[in-house]
């Protein structure tokens, strides 16, 4: 009280480094986050300090976009206080304060700037922030590096009270008596921040032919609006045997710098800074574009190129790079010509004459014969009597004559077994580029030789003659019976039981002899297991790819559906089969099985052989382990069969490899490939055409 009465004679005010001088009631100017200090000191006490305080003047922070460090407006940053010192729990890095006051609310305004409110010292316990940013933002921000925001003043408590690195009450702040406050900045993140940096992409064709050329375009896109991306870079990986062509390049339909390859299939795009989506004249869509030619290896290629790209935001340094989705587009590798995959079914239709003197040891050519494939593909005999189809697929085929097409009087025999006790059907097992023989022959007719003979002169004189309109006219149409008999229980077979005869009885006939091969030939396949449709299906689904191209559903009674592999008219046939399927621990028993009862999708891609996908030593060099090199593993043959003379291994990259077959060396001119992986001190080293003898080897 007496310091106070007598305050004026006892204290000087002075005031030093004031905006200007003092007025008269010693009003003082300030901007916000000055601070004031005010000290009373004793002049003949050797102006020793006997008071002092601290006033900080309106603090405030900003809330901003973590891209492009804008201020951004509308953010409401709420204040609470925590209970014994514990925030509440977490809703995916958000704080849970449903039914929390907070003790303070602010908003920013247009340039993102905060008033920091007062809050008051609390024993014991600590503050946290919570932000509802507006519709166009985040929070907490994904970005959470601190020493990228170089500035903003980022702390853990921008982030709430799990902090940058989501860690319970890392973001947590007290409040002390005469302690500065420790303001601190918040970060937003843009909304669908996740795709911020896309790529799409795409080629000018789906399907290429080995030595075409494929144009490839990626569209890299910037979705931030006002914010840039810089040193962008796109990866591409190309597919196996496919080349890059120099000078290709475009961006934005300019010449470009050719790519960096960084590794034997990944090339890298050095795209530079990528404007926002509101930023003319890109607006953020940026078109790379890119030749890629076929080569002879990719014959074994997939045909699927990747793509992906990384960008840095404003602070440029590694932490603060973000990445974008993967794309793929796959190239369906096609050959034609003699590089093509498909076969050629040819053959004869004809009439062994030899019984006949007319045209003694020679064959009767029958021309205008039509002929058809399972797959309603048909062909007509020329004068020659000769026919042949092209493009076929690889897999199981039935070829069969149209009978109507034929002379009166001629029958076609079996030939062989293939064809399954009918003369007028084949099967035909098509390999990838086979030209496979199919003829049909009909024996020395008994009666009426000389005038069918006529009838295959005139026929094969004029192709397209006379002869086709007699033929029209004699066709009395397919004749049904509308009271068909009973059928016996042993009458019954699988497939048609009656159908069109052009019997003029109208006598129903047995299928035996009513029904095409294709419907009731019988023969025999593997089976593994049986089952609902569904859960054989399902089984199935989870092969490996090369079994499931022998594998169908065979259908059955309810739960008694089985799981087959292959057909074959002969039980011999199947044995290679059920040795290569054994080796994937799938046992199978040989049964009888209809043909006409196999999926028609099936019927097309089943051959009885599991095209095993050979390992690529150029492919699988990167991925080669220590561990395999120093015990030696063999990547080819995976069994103790080898059909091809084809060899691959991997062993210690410091050794010289040498091939030993039967105690005898193998000449170094069959070591095709030999790839070391310097990292795992390992090499891959491919034989190929490595000669062997029938039996076993070692």
């Amino acid at each position: 009280p007496e310091l106070l009465a007598n305050i004026d004679q006892t204290i000087n005010f002075s005031g030093f480094n004031l905006n200007g001088s003092t007025a008269f009631d010693c009003e003082i100017q300030s901007n916000p986050d000055d601070e004031l200090v005010i000290e009373v000191f004793d002049p003949r006490n050797s102006n020793k300090i006997i008071l002092t305080d601290l006033a900080y003047i309106s603090p405030q922070f900003v809330v901003f976009d973590a891209t492009n460090f804008n201020g951004i407006e509308n953010a409401i940053v709420r204040f609470y206080q925590t209970e014994n010192n514990v925030a509440p729990a977490a809703k995916i890095r958000v704080p849970n304060v449903d039914g929390l006051t907070p003790v303070a609310e602010v908003t920013s305004d247009a340039e993102g700037r905060v008033f920091f409110p007062k809050l008051a010292p609390i024993d014991g316990n600590q503050y946290y922030i919570s932000v509802v940013p507006p519709e166009t933002h985040v929070w907490p921000s994904s970005y959470t590096v601190l020493d990228n925001f170089n500035l903003h003043n980022v702390v853990p408590a921008s982030y709430g009270p799990f902090g940058n690195q989501d860690i319970e009450n890392s973001g947590l702040f007290p409040i002390a008596v005469r302690d500065r406050v420790n303001t601190f900045d918040i970060p937003l993140d843009p909304k669908n921040l996740d795709r911020r940096l896309t790529v799409q992409k795409d080629a000018d064709k789906d399907s290429a032919e080995i030595g075409s050329f494929v144009k490839y375009t990626v569209t890299i896109k910037n979705n931030l609006p006002d914010s840039q991306l810089f040193n962008a870079q796109v990866y591409d990986s190309m597919p196996y045997g496919f080349k890059y062509m120099e000078g290709s390049t475009r961006l934005n339909d300019q010449p470009y710098q050719d790519p960096i390859r960084i590794d034997t299939y990944t090339y890298r795009f050095d795209i530079g800074t990528l404007n926002g989506s509101s930023q003319p004249p890109e607006n953020g869509t940026y078109k790379l574009t890119y030749v890629l030619q076929l080569t002879a290896g990719a014959v074994d290629s997939d045909g699927i190129n990747s793509v992906y790209a990384d960008a840095a935001t404003f602070g440029g340094s590694s932490g603060s790079r973000i990445t974008s989705n993967v794309d793929k587009y796959q190239v369906k590798v096609t050959q034609t010509g003699v590089m093509s995959d498909r076969g050629i079914i040819f053959g004869k239709v004809f009439i062994d004459a030899q019984c006949n003197d007319i045209m003694k040891n020679q064959m009767w050519p029958i021309g205008g014969v039509k002929l058809y494939l399972e797959t309603g593909d048909y062909v007509i005999t020329d004068e020659n009597g000769q026919y042949s189809m092209f493009g076929i697929k690889p897999g199981n085929h039935v070829i069969k004559v149209d009978k109507q097409t034929l002379p009166v009087g001629i029958e076609l025999q079996p030939i062989d077994t293939r064809n399954a006790g009918k003369g007028d059907s084949r099967f035909v097992d098509m390999r990838r580029g086979e030209m496979h023989r199919a003829d049909f022959v009909a024996p020395c007719p008994t009666e009426n030789q000389e005038a069918i003979y006529q009838e295959l002169l005139e026929r094969n004189t004029n192709i397209n003659g006379e002869w086709l309109f007699k033929t029209a006219e004699s066709f009395k149409g397919l004749q049904y019976d509308a009271k068909p008999k009973a059928l016996k229980s042993e009458e019954l077979q699988s497939g048609v039981i009656s159908g069109p005869s052009t019997s003029s009885t109208n006598k129903v006939e047995k299928a035996s002899s009513s029904s095409s091969a294709l419907s009731v030939f019988k023969g025999f396949a593997l089976e593994s297991r049986k089952g609902s449709k569904k859960d054989l299906e399902s089984i199935i689904s989870i092969y490996p790819k090369e079994v499931q191209d022998e594998a169908y559903v065979y259908p059955g009674a309810e739960n008694q559906s089985s799981i087959r592999f292959g057909f074959s008219d002969s039980q011999d046939k199947l044995k290679a089969l059920r040795t290569a399927l054994s080796h994937y621990k799938i046992e199978t028993t040989i049964v009888p099985t209809a043909y006409s009862s196999i999926p028609q999708e099936a019927k097309f891609r089943i051959d009885n052989v599991l095209q095993e996908a050979i390992p690529l030593p150029e492919k699988e060099a990167k991925n080669i382990t220590r561990a395999e090199a120093e015990k030696g593993t063999w990547y080819w043959p995976k069994n103790e069969y080898s059909y091809d003379g084809r060899f691959i291994a991997v062993i210690r990259g410091d050794v010289e490899p040498t091939l030993y077959v039967n105690g005898q060396a193998i000449s170094v001119d069959q070591l095709g490939e030999r790839i070391i992986n310097k990292r795992e001190n390992a090499q891959i080293v491919g034989w190929y055409g490595v000669p062997l003898e029938d039996g076993e080897n070692v």
